[in-house]
């Protein structure tokens, strides 16, 4: 008989658990979500709406500021 024991009875050894020390050298990320993983279709479109809102609002935010400036002139 052999004195090995079969593969699926091994010992988990013991040591650094969730890749810890083992020279990868990632920085810790503290974000809402891991690093590597990408963000979902939901949120990315959410924040690309308000980009777009925010553009929206400082062009109008110039044309009523060049108005006034108009109307201020004018007199």
């Amino acid at each position: 008989m052999s004195r090995h024991k079969p593969k699926g009875h091994q010992k988990k050894k013991g040591g650094p658990k969730n890749n810890q020390g083992k020279g990868k050298g990632k920085a810790n990320w503290h974000g809402p979500y891991p690093q590597g993983h990408r963000i979902p279709k939901l949120e990315t479109s959410a924040i690309e709406s308000v980009f777009n809102m925010d553009r929206t609002l400082m062009e109008f935010t110039a044309k009523v500021k060049e108005r006034m400036n108009r109307n201020f002139t004018r007199k």
